[in-house]
Formats: C-alpha cells, structure tokens, sequence
C-alpha cells in the first residue's frame, strides 16, 4: 500500500454542518473575525521592550521545577487491553495445554492391530491429520501422493522419525505413481535428496523411459525443480521454492537463514547430519523467482505483440493509476486537455537516492551478470558502464543549499569497504511504484550524471506525454545545468525536458534555503494536487530490510533480488491501489470541505477591492540580491523573529561556513516531530483516531530516519536513546538540548546545539502566539454570531459542535506556546523575561470587539500577549495595516490549500478512471493471450491471469462507487454546487 503523506490540519475555522446530521440547513455557522476584520486598535504609549537576539545564550539559567498535585500523584489503574488480555486467557490454561500437547507424543492405538488385519500397528503420518496408526504397507500405500511427509514409527517407548525411503517408498514418474512399462527392471531407482518445506528428505526416484524427456524435465513435471540439467541428485519442491519466495519477499529472510531452518526442521539435535544444500537451493531459488518473473509479466506469452507501446522484454509491474497512453487513456482525450486540466493528466515522478543498498568490495564472479539484465528495474549493465566511462571527466558544481551541503559530506564518511555505495531510483509519486529501468547504482554519493541515466531511459516510454513533474529532494541543485548534461549526452532526448517541471518533497523542502521553499514547495505548485512527494521514503524503508543479504551477493545476483524486492513492492500496491484511493479520494473531500469554508469566510472578511488587488498579486517568488519576496511571506520591516526566518538565517550562515552538516535542519525537523507527537496526543484525548494508525506510521518512519541523523551527528547521545515503541512513538522522547540540564548538555557536547534550538525555539513562541491571536478571535466572533442568529436545537447542537472545534485549536495554539517555553527557560531564558512570559489558561481571550462599549471596559487591558509580535511604535493606521499584512499572507495560503485539495479531487477521479480502465485492459490482453499458444497450460495460466484483472478491475469500481457515495461527498457536491 501507497504509504502517502497525509497533510496535517491547517490552523483556522473548519466551518459547515456534520454532514451525518445536515439535514435542515436553515443557517450556516460561517464567521471568522480576521486581524484586521476585528483589530484591537489602541496606541501603544510606551513601546514594547524587545530581548535583542542572542548568539550566545543567556547566562541566567533557571531550571522549571515540576510540581505534581495530589491527585496527579494518584495514578489511575491502567486499563489492561490488547496482548495482556489475551495472555492472562491462556495463562490459566498453560497446565490443561501442555498436558494435551504431549499426549500428541502417544497414540491412544498403540497395541492394536492395523485395520487391515492382524498385522501390529506401528506406524503413523505426523504431517496427515489425525492420522490413524497402522501397518508398514499399509502407511506406504496411503503416501502414494504424499511422499515428502515423515513418519513415527514405535519403539516401544516412543515415536522414531522415519523417512517413507526407509520404507522402500519408490517415487515414480511419467505415470501418477505408477510404474513405467519401460522402464529397466536390473535398473534400481536413484537416491535423490529432496528439499520440501517440512525438511529435507531422502528420496527413491524412478524415471519414465517411454520418452526421450530428460530428468530434469520429469522432475519439473512431477513439480520438482532439478538442481541442476544433467543427471539431477537434488530437487527442490515448488512448494517449497514458493513459499521461500513469498516469505523472502515479504520479510527478506536470506536464502542462508531459510536453509538453516529448513535443515532444523529435519534434525534439530544433529543438523550436521542433515545434507546441506544451500548452495544448491540458493541456485534454484533464484532461477525460480527469474521464470516466475518472466510468467507474471507475460513475456513467456510473448505479450510484446499486443503491447507494443512498451519497452520490449519489460519484466515490470506498472502502475494502474498513472497515466500510460494507448493503454488507460485516449490519445484524443489527452491531446484535447486544457491548460486548466494539467494536474488530471501530470505523471507525477519521484527519484531519491538511498545508501543502505550497497555491495561490499570483496571477491566474487565477474561473470555472475544479471539473469533480468535491463528488462526489470535497473538500467542494463554494460550500457551503464559505458556510459560512465564516457562521462568520468564531469565535475560537479558545488552546492548552494544546506541540503546538499550536509549531503556531500556523507559521501566522504560513509561508504567505508562498499563498492556499490547505495542506489538511485525513480518512482511515480503519488502511488509508490518503481519506474522500468529507473534504478542504478552509486559509487560514494548521488552524481547527477547517474541520475541523469536512469531519468532518460524512464522517460524513453514518456514521449506521448504532455506533462511530467518530478520531485526530488536536491531538485533546486539538479536542475541547473539538466539541460546542458542532456543536450550533451542525450541530445535526443532534450525535447521532453520541455514538459517537466520540478519540486522537493514536502518534508525534505523544510530543510532547505527560503528560495527552494517558495520555488519548489509541492504546498504552492499549481496544478500538483496534494501530492506529497515523500512515498518513496517508504519504498526506502522497505527495501532496506534486504541490505543485510545484498550487500554479500555477487553484483548480478543483487541486481536479480532487488528487481524481485522492487517488483513484490509494486505488486503489493497494484493490489492495494482500490483501497488507497478509496482512502485518499474521502480525506481530500474532508479536507476540501474544510479549506472551502476557510477560504470563503477570510474572503468574506475584507472588502471586494482589496480582494481584486489580491488576485492580481504574482505568486512567483522574486529575488532581488539576497531579498526574497512572495506573496506566501510576511513583508513587514521589525517584525518578530519567527520559526522560519530563524531557520533560515541559520542555514544560510551554516552554507555560508561551509559546516554542511545541518545542525539547524536536524533541529527544525525535531520541531516538526514535537509537533506531530503533540497532534496524535491531542487526537487521543479527543478520541478521534480515525486517521492514528496512519500518523503513527509515518512518525514511525520520520523518527527512524531522524534518530540516525542525530545519531551521526552527535553520538554521544547513543547512550540516552531508548528503542521507540511503536505502538505509540508520540510517547518517544527526542532529545532536544533542551530535554537536559545544562551540566548534562555539555557533557554530552550539546551546548552548541543548545544555541541553535534556543533561537528557533523563539521563532517558534512568536509563531505560537499569532496562532493564538487569530483563534481567539474566531472563538469571539463566532460565539457572537451563534448567540445572535443559531435557533432551535439541531442547528444549536451543530453550532456547539464547531465551536468545540475552534476551542480545540485555540488550545493547541496556547499548549505550543508553552511547549516553546518550557524549552526557553531550560535554554536560558529568563522568568523575568519582558516578551516572552508565562501563559496561563485564565488568559486566553481578548475584549470582544463585537460588543458594544460598556462602561469601565477601556480600562480592562487584554492579556499580555496581544502586544507581543507587533512592531513596536505603531500608530493606530499603521497597526491596521499591519494586520492587513497578516491576513493577506493568510489568505494567499489558504487560497493555496484550497487549490490543492481541489486538484486532488479530480486527479483522485482520473486515477479511479485509468485504474479501472488499466485492469480491464490488462483482463483483454490475457484473454488474447490464450489463445496464441496452443499449449493447454499456457492457455489455462492465462485464463487465470485474466480473470484475476478482471475482479481487480470490480473491486476498483466498487471502492469507486463507495467513495463517490459517501456522506462528506454528498456535502461538497451540494456546496459547490457542483
């Protein structure tokens, strides 16, 4: 399943009705009260006294005591739940369970006779259920078509192992089990050892002679795979050679260690007694996954005939929902597409490097090349390398963004003993799969010239295509010369670059400069959808599961296993893709619901002209010298110092001394992991955890990566760090400076750390408190509006409803805040401090400006957090202006959001459409398939194979039909008038 990155909830009004409920809607409760819409306009006689920004902290250190009442030292009694509960049923039963399990060493039989005769009794199947005790004949005759199950046989005291060879069992083929007329009587039957699943067995095999079949054949036939051509002494089960298949696709379980199993599955007390095979089924396991490859995808078929739009030999499973001309869409259909339908018909593409899946420099088989050579996911080999010879003499600019900066230096630290340092790979972005040869291998670091290969033979299928965006986290650098590297090495293919436009994942875009997070940022791209960029880190985490067995093998064996592990990876989100746009499709209407009613009550609030001269503003970041402008950025000359000004500061002096190491980067996405810990606390209090499993997931993955980040940079923090439990990682503490005192700080040489978190802790206050400012404010004026217009019971229990709502998130708001103190004062700061002072839960609210004025109330002031942030001297105009300012900056975002969430609506209903339409065709081609070859099993496997696509392509309908169903979609359908 597409593991996609869900935006979190913007701050604001989530205005409209529970539609479960919207039955009357009489009145709409849609009121937010703006800066400047309900501005506290007063003069400020004495100006607010700012702390200048430090470098260093501050001398005066003051540790928060933690003060606990009583009843918070009262623990309540934990609900047991879950694995407890289950253990304490078995628990009480442990004696009764052993007692039943070793009754199993007996037979309640034993002594009497086979119920064939008088013949004693002795022998029992310890594979067969409930197998009953009988004869030596007779437990031979009943394993005519079970020869690979052990056997008991009695003692007298108890159960011996014993194989049906020892029996004189003689497994024959060509006849069912019978005996070939032809076959040589002088001539005995060949020992072979056989690998099944329950073990390794000895077996008598005797060969079919009524045709010159080889025995290798004979044994295929018979579903055993010969260890070799000629004169085969081992053979591997299909069962087995599937089932190691799938378990080591889906827990990468090495061909050594599923060897060792299978050898203690035979003799766990004496394994060395066992015959050892692994070399032999190591060899065969991956022959076997090779054929598998080559039935599945239709090139045993000779699918290229009807598929002639595709790259030949192709070995890939493709993505149902991305578009693919003459296959899911009509050429006319995408020819005819307007300027405004370019997010319905982009080929979202995304490429990242990854530097887990090395090879080791050690000896192995220059001649072991890949039996998938080309035709999978990597690039073919020999055309690769020479292509790298050609261009061995390029040299790269050095980077200008912090994100590269800290990612050169890896290169020179991180690849000790590796030839191969790790992979590059492109995959379409939206939904997860690996692109057809879009995967190659990287020597110490990401050379854009690498990339560059695998980018041209993706985009050798794309030339049909009038759109294509690509995200990639180093996209700002990559770009710039792109078209002078393909004009020089693939002048062919220069043409496409023409419909490519570029953008860095959402996440990793916040650890760039200011410019990349306007220019390239997927928030403000038109026309990208909610398109997140990230899904490929979860391919990443996947994969490298496997780095352990890989990074051994020889260099074609790798390439074989990874294009397996690639492929498994798509097949696992083919046969998921209905659920996740299912899934996707109803949170972008809930978010769409809740944006359009953002945006129309901001709009609602400023008058029409400057509305008009809003829209006509650029949304194109502009650079002039070092000053960056937007209309996504506040432009206010002494502003308070927010999160993002800091950062960046931070990362441009960073850039500036060369330090690459990201120090500002690591602690701005520890902010980000605080942030989202605090948002599935907050979901559990609430008890809203509908979309938990989710979040927990992607945490999950967030704090693993940044755990090794941290780790790297600072590793003396390895002894403070605890395993994440992850059930419930928004528990997980992350070890900010700010998390010790100051003793242990410098101990664990976080002192310097400490200064960079201190300033954008303080970004982070004055971001918190403007978040405050605007929920209070929402609270008042829609508090008034309910008293004044909300009647009757069903529109007054809705009201109280989002009203709750905006209470929840003027909460979130204040517990930011407080969570950016608390870190300060640890830093530093001082309890005495002027700007920044404690926030109290008796201060969160402001006069009501949409009272009357009442007597006494111009001597009431409002909480101290009202001045805070807003340049000091300010006349009344110019503090109206200011936050005019403020909501523009609002406004143009939430425009933004809104624009998003409706792109992602239509694209979620093409990606339904080409999904459908992808396994329809599929279904077709395989039902043409059966009948080009005239072998009965071929036809029969592609009969199979079609109504497997056939039933994909209905199940896709149903979830289809079931999103498009459902209440939230009902709303919007009714509030769009659509």
């Amino acid at each position: 399943m597409s593991h996609r990155c869900r935006p979190f909830k913007r701050k604001g009004a989530a205005g409209g009705y529970d539609t479960d409920s919207d039955v009357e809607p009489d009145i709409e409760l849609n009121v937010i009260v703006s800066a400047s819409g309900s501005s506290v306009t007063r003069t400020v006689h004495e100006p607010v006294q700012k702390r200048p920004r430090t470098s260093p902290l501050p001398q005066t250190t003051v540790q928060p005591e933690e003060t606990l009442t009583a009843a918070e030292l009262q623990k309540k009694p934990s609900r047991k739940q879950g694995a407890s509960v289950l253990m304490d049923t078995f628990s009480q039963h442990f004696e009764s369970l052993q007692e039943a399990i070793l009754s199993t060493e007996h037979h309640p039989r034993l002594g009497q006779p086979c119920p064939c005769g008088e013949i004693p009794a002795k022998f029992r199947c310890t594979e067969c259920f409930q197998s009953n005790l009988l004869c030596k004949e007779c437990i031979v005759a009943a394993h005519q078509h079970h020869p690979f199950h052990f056997l008991g046989e009695w003692t007298g005291t108890f159960f011996r192992r014993v194989e049906l060879s020892e029996l004189d069992f003689v497994i024959r083929l060509g006849h069912y089990g019978g005996r070939c007329p032809n076959h040589p009587v002088s001539k005995p039957p060949r020992v072979t050892v056989i690998v099944h699943v329950n073990g390794v067995h000895r077996a008598l095999i005797e060969y079919c002679y009524c045709k010159l079949v080889s025995d290798a054949e004979q044994l295929v036939r018979a579903r055993l795979f010969p260890s070799t051509m000629k004169h085969p002494e081992t053979a591997m089960t299909f069962a087995v050679l599937k089932h190691f298949h799938i378990s080591n696709l889906t827990s990468k379980k090495s061909a050594y260690d599923y060897a060792k199993t299978f050898t203690s599955l035979t003799n766990n007390a004496f394994p060395q007694k066992v015959p050892d095979r692994y070399r032999e089924f190591a060899a065969v396991a991956r022959v076997w996954s090779h054929l598998a490859l080559v039935r599945r995808t239709g090139q045993a078929h000779g699918i290229d005939a009807i598929l002639s739009h595709r790259r030949r030999n192709s070995l890939t499973v493709r993505c149902p929902a991305c578009i693919e001309v003459g296959f899911n869409i009509d050429p006319d259909i995408l020819n005819a597409a307007t300027v405004e339908e370019v997010h319905k018909y982009t080929l979202f593409l995304s490429t990242d490097g990854n530097f887990r899946l090395q090879r080791k420099n050690k000896n192995d088989d220059p001649d072991d090349t890949a039996l998938n050579d080309g035709n999978a996911y990597f690039v073919p080999t020999e055309a690769y390398k020479e292509y790298l010879k050609h261009t061995n003499s390029v040299r790269e600019e050095p980077p200008s963004c912090s994100h590269l900066q800290a990612g050169r230096l890896q290169n020179v630290v991180k690849f000790k003993n590796a030839v191969i340092s790790g992979v590059v790979a492109f995959q379409c972005a939206r939904h997860g799969f690996y692109m057809p040869q879009g995967t190659v291998d990287l020597v110490k670091g990401e050379e854009f010239r690498r990339t560059d290969f695998a980018l041209m033979l993706v985009l050798v299928e794309l030339w049909r295509l009038r759109w294509i965006l690509i995200s990639y986290d180093i996209w700002c650098q990559y770009v710039i010369n792109l078209r002078n590297r393909f004009s020089k090495w693939f002048p062919a293919m220069v043409p496409i670059l023409d419909k490519i436009r570029g953008a860095i994942p959402k996440m990793h875009v916040l650890n760039h400069v200011l410019l990349c997070m306007l220019a390239w940022s997927f928030t403000y791209k038109k026309y990208s959808g909610e398109t997140c960029g990230e899904n490929i880190e979860g391919g990443w985490a996947e994969q490298n599961q496997s780095a352990g067995s890989t990074k051994e093998m020889n260099d074609g064996h790798r390439h074989d296993a990874l294009d397996d592990f690639m492929g498994h990876w798509n097949w696992t989100k083919l046969h998921q893709i209905a659920a996740t746009l299912e899934r996707m499709y109803k949170t972008c209407i809930k978010n769409l619901k809740t944006r359009e009613g953002d945006f129309e009550q901001l709009t609602a609030l400023h008058p029409e002209d400057r509305i008009a001269a809003w829209n006509e503003m650029d949304t194109e970041p502009k650079v002039v010298g070092n000053v960056i402008t937007s209309v996504y950025e506040v432009q206010v000359k002494n502003g308070p110092p927010t999160l993002n000004t800091v950062y960046q500061s931070l990362v441009q002096d960073e850039v500036t001394a060369k330090l690459g190491i990201g120090e500002a980067a690591l602690i701005n996405v520890g902010l980000q992991l605080e942030h989202t810990q605090a948002m599935i606390s907050a979901k559990l209090a609430g008890h809203d955890d509908d979309s938990l499993t989710s979040l927990r997931a992607k945490l999950n993955r967030d704090l693993s990566s940044w755990r090794q980040e941290q780790l790297a940079a600072f590793p003396d923090l390895s002894n403070e760090l605890s395993v994440v439990d992850a059930s419930t990682p928004e528990k997980a503490p992350l070890l900010l400076p700010s998390s010790f005192k100051p003793e242990k700080r410098v101990a664990l040489r976080l002192d310097g750390l400490a200064v960079i978190e201190y300033k954008l802790r303080e970004g982070q206050a004055h971001d918190a408190l403007a978040e405050l400012r605007l929920a209070i404010k929402t609270c008042n004026a829609n508090l008034e509006f309910k008293k004044k217009y909300v009647h009757g019971q069903k529109p007054n229990t809705r009201a109280q409803q989002y009203l709750r709502t905006l209470e929840a998130e003027k909460k979130a708001a204040a517990e930011k805040y407080r969570r950016a103190y608390a870190a300060l004062l640890s830093l530093g700061l001082s309890k005495d401090d002027k700007t920044l002072e404690p926030l109290l839960d008796n201060q969160l609210w402001m006069k009501n400006v949409t009272e009357r004025h009442k007597l006494g109330s111009s001597r009431t002031q409002d909480p101290w957090f009202w001045l805070v942030g807003r340049p000091s001297g300010m006349s009344t105009e110019e503090a109206n202006e200011w936050s005019i300012e403020m909501d523009r900056v609002k406004w143009f975002r939430d425009r933004a959001a809104r624009d998003r969430a409706r792109e992602e609506k239509e694209i979620l209903e093409e990606e339904f459409r080409r999904s459908i339409a992808s396994f329809r065709r599929m279904s077709e081609v395989w039902f043409e398939l059966a009948s080009k070859k005239p072998a009965p099993g071929y036809a029969a496997y592609c009969h199979k194979q079609a109504v497997m696509y056939s039933s994909l392509a209905s199940d896709c309908e149903k979830k289809r039909d079931d999103a498009f169903n459902s209440p939230a979609m009902w709303y919007v359908l009714v509030s769009t008038g659509s």
